[in-house]
């Protein structure tokens, strides 16, 4: 190798070397701007920020820690949603586990196949037909849908009536059947257990408002109505088997609230 040889090739190295020393530490800084606009969002929770390409910078740690991050927010919405609609009795941090999530995801899409029939704001009690087009009772103590009777927790059809009653009056339709020898279709063909007094009366109500009665198993009943003081064991076998119980007064004020939304409904249309 000549001595021109050697210089040139000192002096490429050379030039390697500066160029190196000079870019190095700016990418550096690039990827630690990058890492700090992930981290604040992050701190900041601001969720809806990050992109994929955010996500896809994240160390493993960075994206648990996200979706920890979501997972709560999602809770803190829910048990938001509760508060408003004045379900009060649960604690909040259920609705952060899995198996909550999981039906809340499930009550939000879009194409889940269930409505809300029938909605009394003063009651917080709403009437729903299921994704398998079943007809449940959901409030804020539960609902008459297997998935609750099992868990006792709250399900898909509990979440969709919190996130979506102000959305009652979208969904009221003029057509509904009305059975034979019903007034009027707001039970829906629910079947109630009465126990208590002048069980006749409570019967009498239930079908004119298009309910039913009897008791099968309790897989099969909506609610327990309750006329007077009663603690009798069938009522403690229906709360050990989670079934809603309510009074014969709370069955009307739920049928009296509906009626009243429908009939101001039907006004405003003609």
């Amino acid at each position: 190798m000549s001595p021109n040889d050697v210089s040139n090739f000192i002096s490429f190295v050379t030039i390697g070397i500066i160029i190196l020393l000079i870019f190095i530490p700016i990418g550096i800084a690039l990827i630690l701007a990058n890492k700090t606009k992930v981290t604040t969002k992050l701190r900041t929770k601001n969720l809806s920020e990050i992109t994929d390409s955010d996500i896809a910078k994240m160390t493993p740690s960075e994206r648990n820690r996200l979706q920890n991050d979501v997972y709560n927010h999602i809770a803190e919405m829910m048990t938001e949603d509760f508060r408003k609609i004045g379900w009060t009795n649960w604690n909040p941090d259920i609705h952060a586990t899995p198996e909550q999530l999981d039906r809340i995801k499930r009550a939000s899409d879009s194409y889940n196949g269930i409505q809300l029939r029938k909605y009394s704001p003063n009651t917080t009690t709403g009437i729903i037909r299921g994704s398998s087009c079943k007809i449940y009772l959901t409030c804020g103590n539960g609902c008459s849908c297997p998935d609750f009777r099992k868990r006792g927790l709250p399900c898909k059809h509990m979440y969709f009536i919190a996130m979506n009653h102000n959305e009652y009056k979208s969904v009221l339709s003029e057509y509904d059947f009305v059975p034979y020898s019903a007034e009027d279709n707001t039970l829906y063909g629910l079947n109630f257990c009465i126990l208590g007094r002048n069980q006749a009366a409570v019967k009498e109500y239930i079908h004119k408002h298009a309910g039913t009665f009897g008791q099968n198993s309790w897989w099969n009943i909506s609610a327990v109505i309750v006329n007077g003081e009663t603690q009798s064991q069938k009522l403690i076998s229906a709360q050990e088997n989670r079934v809603i119980v309510m009074t014969f007064d709370d069955l009307r004020s739920f049928c009296d609230d509906i009626k009243s939304i429908e009939s101001m409904y039907h006004m405003e249309k003609s």
